[in-house]
């Protein structure tokens, strides 16, 4: 009986070989022009419900607003580009802007020619409203991190110096040690600026986490925060003071009411507080060893206003160090002066101006720590074109989870909810999820997929340290920069999309100086599912922040290797991803044993085989860790969940190429495994199996209907 179930069971998955399952055809698709039918099937996000290829939300507004000119994009194909432009200039659109390599169009038209055209323009277009865009820190809270807070990653290697990273943020300042020479390339489509530079400071944070030098110079380090005070309400800033020593602080402000509190709480119970009234004013102290927490506020004011803090250690030297030094920057600046907020167009100016120079610069990352405010279908869109060009994007999932709260879901907006983005969500130290990474969910609507993808550190509004970044020495806010070489620190899955941007660049240089990078979608995909299905899941070990200011968040659930709205797949390890993804797939029989625990929690390899393969797993405890075979090819680049186990078992299944078999351990604790592989038959066996099977069946279904037939003769001629 369990041989005929075994011949049985051979028999329907290898025809699998045969009739290999359809998803597969997408992610071996080559690049090409995403017209606007893919934008309206699978990205449903603007609600467009009466089929028009408009968004809902331009038509409410057109119906709504009083303003004269709209702003708007269209999207459509490269066969009707220029064709879209002449009618829009027959319209008398203002300020028409092609960007071909996207195939888009970002104007300014007048709302009733806009209502006149709109029947002439839909149906070859998809049209939305240019929305507006955010740095993705939250740069309110901070505390100290350690030296080089990346050493813990332990690869031992610095990434590829012939490897270009990609960030569209505030710009990037090059005056420090840290960043010098680091740039290859810089185009602020704002047009403010010609040379690198940075005037609000949040994309120099980013390009130090991802590409930094790491050095460390005997001038004391100095901090800095700034932001705004008065009616708001301000968070404690967190210091962990590593030796005891004398600390400055520095306060500024424009505060018209002219006073502002300043208040330091050591971790001992001693306090201090003193009242600033003449600016910049100055207070020394000596603090000892231990966390120290900083409040400044307003008295009596009747408005916000802005304030910087500077805060001088008089022993702890100015380190530094990003995850992979080696790599080169490209930056594009689409934020203004001292302003917080850019649009979509301005996004997608700089995309267009990347996807004609990344070949030349061997871009295969690209970094973005922004958010839209609203779903916007084109920049998603601009997004899976870059990767199906080759180059991964990593985007930040938002800070938005504090505004919504548990009972929404989809909190987070472009470029996070693009399909083929790896979108990262925000940890604090202790592994737990920070309250105020944005939730995600479904989404799509053609192909529906989930977000986010992955969780990375990028502080906690509760526990744990901050993420230290290097500060712009251009500009403090609209302060001028008081002293050079300074850090700012914040959190915010900026930081955390940082943080994975420098671990695939790690990734990615040893691929390319090995393999080289071909530049297509598969490839990028592969990379992608395998950073997804070597995380780890937090539930049972993180300490979530679950509870804060009356905002409440439940821990996110254990799912046993599938991805989840709070923080996808789990916590990224970077240490065995990088190992996972550099080295070459098994394709033969294997064992091996391991010890899982707290400081080496994942352990995985890739299957390259099409046989019929068994996967024997020991484990010295159960329900501490799951064995998970994932399906790397899928529509968005998310592993597909095959089978997984928490306790001592074997499975035999008919890999269909590229399988990650990864074991992860979700409580605390350690275990003992031991993983054997066994390829029980290959692919040339098994469809010779097959074909000899089917043949045997056709024949003997062949002989008992030419036997029914013959009888059927007999009784007729009887009759």
């Amino acid at each position: 009986m369990q041989s005929s179930f075994f011949v049985l069971s051979l028999l329907l998955l290898s025809l699998s070989l045969v009739f290999p399952p359809q998803h597969l055809a997408e992610v071996t698709r080559k690049t090409g022009i995403v017209d606007s039918t893919y934008l309206y099937r699978n990205y449903l996000f603007a609600k467009d419900k009466n089929r028009n290829n408009v968004s809902d939300t331009l038509e409410l507004s057109l119906s709504n607003t009083k303003k004269s000119f709209i702003d708007i994009l269209l999207a459509t194909t490269r066969r009707t580009l220029r064709r879209v432009e002449a009618i829009l200039k027959k319209l008398k659109a203002s300020k028409i802007e092609v960007f071909p390599h996207i195939n888009m169009i970002h104007t300014v038209i007048r709302r009733t020619k806009l209502i006149q055209a709109l029947n002439i323009l839909a149906h070859k277009v998809w049209i939305e409203e240019n929305i507006r865009v955010f740095p993705t820190a939250n740069k309110a809270v901070f505390s100290l991190p350690s030296l080089f807070p990346y050493d813990h990653i332990n690869i031992g290697y610095n990434g590829s110096r012939a490897l270009t990273v990609g960030i569209i943020d505030t710009g990037i300042c090059v005056n420090n040690p840290w960043l010098a020479d680091k740039v290859v390339y810089f185009n602020d489509v704002t047009g403010e600026l010609r040379a690198p530079g940075d005037w609000i400071g949040h994309g120099t944070m980013i390009a130090s986490i991802i590409a930094a030098r790491r050095i460390s110079l005997e001038t004391p380090q100095i901090l800095v925060h700034w932001g705004k005070i008065g009616l708001s309400e301000q968070y404690p800033i967190s210091i962990l003071v590593r030796e005891t020593q004398k600390i400055g602080f520095r306060v500024d402000t424009r505060n018209p009411d002219g006073i502002v509190l300043l208040r330091i709480i050591h971790e001992n119970m001693s306090a201090y507080e003193v009242r600033c009234d003449a600016f910049p004013f100055w207070y020394n102290i000596t603090l000892s060893k231990g966390y120290i927490k900083v409040y400044i506020r307003a008295e009596n004011a009747s408005t916000d206003f802005p304030y910087i803090l500077h805060i001088l250690f008089s022993k702890s030297k100015a380190y530094w160090g990003g995850i992979a030094p080696n790599v080169k920057l490209a930056v594009w600046k689409v934020f203004r002066e001292a302003e917080f907020e850019t649009d979509v167009a301005k996004i997608l100016r700089a995309i267009d101006d990347l996807l004609g120079v990344y070949k030349q610069l061997n871009l295969t990352i690209l970094n973005l720590s922004i958010s839209t405010d609203k779903e916007s279908a084109l920049l998603n869109v601009a997004i899976d074109q870059l990767v199906q060009r080759g180059i991964l994007v990593v985007a930040a999932a938002g800070n938005d989870y504090m505004k919504y709260g548990a009972e929404k879901q989809n909190q987070i907006k472009s470029p996070g909810s693009a399909k083929y983005a790896i979108t990262v969500a925000a940890l604090n130290e202790m592994h737990g999820i920070a309250i105020y990474s944005s939730r995600g969910g479904i989404y799509g609507e053609y192909l529906e997929y989930i977000k986010p993808d992955i969780s990375a550190f990028g502080g906690g509004l509760i526990y744990g340290s901050w993420i230290m970044a290097v500060d712009s020495d251009d500009s403090d806010f609209i302060f001028n920069d008081a002293f050079g070489n300074d850090f700012f620190l914040g959190v915010g899955t900026s930081f955390a999309s940082a943080y994975v941007s420098g671990i695939l660049a790690l990734i990615v240089s040893k691929i390319f100086e090995t393999k080289g990078w071909n530049w297509s979608l598969e490839q990028a995909l592969h990379i992608k599912a395998i950073l997804l299905g070597s995380a780890f899941e937090t539930a049972l070990i993180g300490t979530h922040e679950t509870s804060f200011r009356g905002i409440q968040r439940p821990p996110p659930p254990l799912s046993h290797g599938e991805k989840d709205y709070d923080e996808g797949f789990g916590e990224i390890f970077p240490l065995e991803t990088f190992r996972i993804a550099t080295q070459q797939g098994i394709t033969m029989d294997t064992e091996i044993e391991i010890n899982l625990n707290s400081s080496y929690p994942v352990f995985g390899l890739v299957l390259r085989s099409d046989g019929l393969i068994r996967i024997s797993v020991k484990m010295s405890r159960v329900d501490v860790a799951d064995l998970v075979i994932y399906d790397l090819a899928s529509t968005d680049g998310s592993p597909l969940r095959y089978w997984s186990t928490s306790s001592s078992n074997s499975k035999i299944f008919l890999s269909s190429g590229n399988m990650l078999v990864v074991i992860k351990l979700y409580r605390s604790g350690e275990v003992h495994v031991e993983l054997t592989v066994r390829i029980l038959a290959g692919r040339e066996s098994i469809v010779a199996i097959t074909i000899g099977m089917a043949t045997i069946v056709w024949i003997l279904v062949a002989y008992s209907l030419y036997l029914i037939a013959k009888r059927i003769v007999r009784l007729i001629k009887r009759r």
